[in-house]
This record gives structure tokens, C-alpha cells and sequence, in this order.
């Protein structure tokens, strides 16, 4: 299940151009390889916005092949001290549409957490830790794999170099 999320990440990750574009802009490093790790660390380092706003199309596939559609809006804030806030709102279909995902995370502090919003009943629930491995709305992403990026919570894996465009 973690693999099929992993992958389903990276190919984000490569479908929104970011990947190809690391690696052909990478600087030259004298005589070390790259490692999945270090071109996620690479990744990150560069790509710290202030703040970040996506549209995602996420199609849910069960076992007898019929496809479920959902579309969300990502909207990431950096405020000060690296502290991330993020808002996953549902847009449709319309029976999940309105509801918000909040993750607050502080960098080596425990002033963070996740909240969902419900819109059919009006109010926040915090997910408690113990629930963060649960699946979000259907798919196979946890409220974990929804927390800003951190690297120590996955292994990573460099599958191949290509040298795009020249």
C-alpha cells in the first residue's frame, strides 16, 4: 500500500515537471551519486515558495476497474520559522465537496496537527496521531502521506537518470 503511494507521489511529482527539471538544472557535485534522498533533499531545498496553490484531479480505482473522480485545491503557506500551513479542499464531487483537510506543521516542535473539515455537520475534527495511518476519503493516501514533506518518514530510491531536452 505504502509503494503504490510512494509512486503515485512520484508520479506527481514527475507529471508536474519538477523531477525532470531537478535533475537536468542538478549542480555538479564533485564525485558523489545521486541518491533518491539526496534529489528529494535537492527538491526541497529549491523548492521552498513562500506559498503554493495546485489544482489536483485524484481518480480512485477499485477492483473491478470503475474510476471514481475527485478534484482538489492545494493551498500551502511558509510562514515564519518554516512553519507550514496547508489546506486540501474537496471541490467535487459534490457529496464530499467543502470538505477541508488543515495541517499546521512547526519544524522540532509539537505545535503542529491535522484537522478536517466536515461541512455536512459544521466543524473541525483533529486527527489524532493513532489515526494518521487511516486512509483519506477512499484512496490509499493517509493524513500522513498529506503532511508537508518529511523526508525521514520514507525511504527513497533513485530508479534511473535521463538527460531530457540536450
Amino acid at each position: 500500500m505504502l509503494q503504490r503511494t510512494l509512486a503515485a507521489l512520484a508520479a506527481l511529482v514527475v507529471v508536474q515537471g519538477l523531477c525532470p527539471r531537478l535533475l537536468a538544472e542538478a549542480p555538479e557535485k564533485p564525485a558523489v551519486a545521486w541518491t533518491g534522498r539526496a534529489v528529494m533533499e535537492e527538491q526541497m531545498q529549491r523548492h521552498k515558495p513562500a506559498h503554493e496553490t495546485a489544482l489536483w484531479r485524484m481518480v480512485l480505482i477499485d477492483r473491478r476497474d470503475r474510476r471514481r473522480e475527485r478534484r482538489l485545491k492545494h493551498l500551502r503557506l511558509t510562514t515564519e520559522g518554516d512553519v507550514d500551513r496547508v489546506l486540501l479542499v474537496c471541490l467535487a464531487p459534490a457529496d464530499v465537496r467543502g470538505t477541508t483537510l488543515v495541517t499546521r506543521e512547526a519544524p522540532g516542535s509539537n505545535d503542529g496537527g491535522q484537522w478536517i473539515y466536515l461541512p455536512s455537520q459544521r466543524r473541525y475534527l483533529r486527527i489524532a496521531e493513532g489515526r494518521r495511518t487511516s486512509y483519506v476519503m477512499g484512496s490509499d493516501f493517509t493524513y500522513e502521506d498529506l503532511d508537508p514533506d518529511d523526508l525521514d518518514s520514507s525511504r527513497w530510491r533513485l530508479l534511473r537518470e535521463e538527460t531530457l531536452d540536450g
